[in-house]
């Protein structure tokens, strides 16, 4: 995946380990994901999910998001194929890092990451915690709407699609 102005982007490895199982324990990250951090099984069980996830294209799965210019990770994200012309994103930007517009740039990466290399893919998926309002505002802003809402628990999580 290209980099964008200010971030980098790798793929998710085996020495990646600590940072994405912290990532998953870490309740201000994963409450809009899974509306609760995991325990250290379950966030070890969604590191090895997103290693074979990563194993099976070599330019989508789960990548690191990286400052150009501290050289430390401030997030991940997320762009698999859903179906052949469906592509699913996401991201996770760390407490610290929020507020930056780096969310919006992970987003726009992502955009053209598919644009650019999968000319088969029609529609962009994005699923967003109902309570994620920074994130729901970022997708809308680039043209995705609600396609539906669906009851998770004691959460609602919004569907959001982008015709391309």
């Amino acid at each position: 995946m290209k980099a964008s102005l200010r971030l980098s982007f790798e793929k998710l490895s085996a020495s990646d380990r600590a940072l994405s199982v912290s990532m998953s324990m870490d309740e201000s990250i994963m409450k809009f994901i899974t509306g609760k951090a995991l325990n250290q099984r379950e966030a070890q069980e969604r590191f090895e999910y997103q290693l074979k996830t990563n194993a099976q294209h070599s330019s989508l799965g789960f990548f690191k998001a990286i400052d150009k210019t501290s050289t430390k990770v401030i997030g991940y994200l997320k762009i698999v194929k859903e179906a052949k012309d469906i592509m699913e994103i996401g991201y996770a930007v760390l407490p610290e890092c929020r507020g930056k517009g780096f969310a919006k740039e992970m987003t726009v990466a992502m955009m053209n990451h598919t644009y650019s290399g999968f000319p088969e893919v029609k529609k962009l998926l994005g699923t967003v915690d109902q309570r994620n309002i920074a994130s729901a505002h970022i997708l809308e802003s680039y043209g995705f709407s609600i396609e539906k809402e669906e009851l998770s628990g004691d959460r609602t999580i919004l569907h959001f699609t982008k015709d391309i």
